[in-house]
């Protein structure tokens, strides 16, 4: 029987998320691989039914017995319970680098998308080759900004929210859900606060309770320090 994919290890409040244990199925994912975001739950649909049909077109990449590069194709194989295939790459491949060319244009993110990517590669640790690391470099956040075709603030505004958000609010922003700027706001607020508004954004029932949110979401970065945003009207 197929094993049931399994999920990134859950990382404290403002924990870097690079530091996470992650594992798909029986497969260790290299840390390279989690600077870029993971597919929305309807693009791994999608991803998941299209292997389903046709197969996997694009094998995954492993460095070692390790995932590289193929994550969220890996995930959508075990659960169309399709077998994938995986190609090598050799030993002393840079795999920071090797994930950037494979992803940089071949991703289509928005700009707050590529920001938290940024911030993620830039809170990478510099390490010197061995069994587990092999030769990651360590990147400025103004040269992860300008890699990923954003401005330094905007990293900087990732960083506040990965530091200060939880690891929803993260995840929002990696989905497309919010900005980063939106984002940086409700990081300000205590963790269950920012639960509650991520909650009732995802429960929204159509466009204008969602607005109704986001323009709870949109409030001063001042207003939210006070704690002077009103709560969100659930009816």
């Amino acid at each position: 029987a197929k094993k049931a994919p399994s999920k990134v290890a859950e990382a404290e409040d403002g924990q870097d998320a690079l530091e996470a244990l992650e594992r798909i199925g029986d497969r260790e994912v290299h840390r390279a691989a989690s600077v870029f975001p993971l597919n929305s739950p309807g693009q791994q649909e999608a991803l998941e039914e299209s292997i389903r049909r046709t197969g996997l077109l694009h094998p995954i990449t492993l460095l070692g017995e390790v995932l590289l590069d193929g994550r969220n194709r890996l995930e959508a194989c075990i659960k169309a319970g399709v077998e994938p295939r995986f190609v090598s790459v050799p030993e002393d491949e840079d795999p920071v680098q090797y994930v950037l060319r494979a992803n940089l244009h071949r991703r289509h993110l928005t700009r707050s998308q590529r920001a938290v990517a940024a911030a993620r590669l830039a809170a990478m640790p510099e390490g010197r080759p061995s069994n587990e690391t092999r030769q990651d470099c360590r990147f400025s956040a103004k040269q992860a900004a300008s890699l990923f075709g954003v401005s330094a603030r905007l990293v900087r505004g990732a960083r506040a929210v990965r530091r200060q958000g939880v690891p929803e609010l993260v995840r929002a922003v990696e989905r497309g859900d919010l900005t980063v700027g939106r984002a940086e706001s409700v990081a300000r607020a205590p963790a269950e606060r920012q639960r509650g508004l991520l909650q009732r954004l995802e429960n929204a029932g159509n466009k204008a309770e969602k607005e109704a949110v986001l323009s709870v979401v949109a409030a001063p970065k001042a207003a939210w320090a006070r704690g002077e945003v009103p709560e969100v009207d659930p009816e």
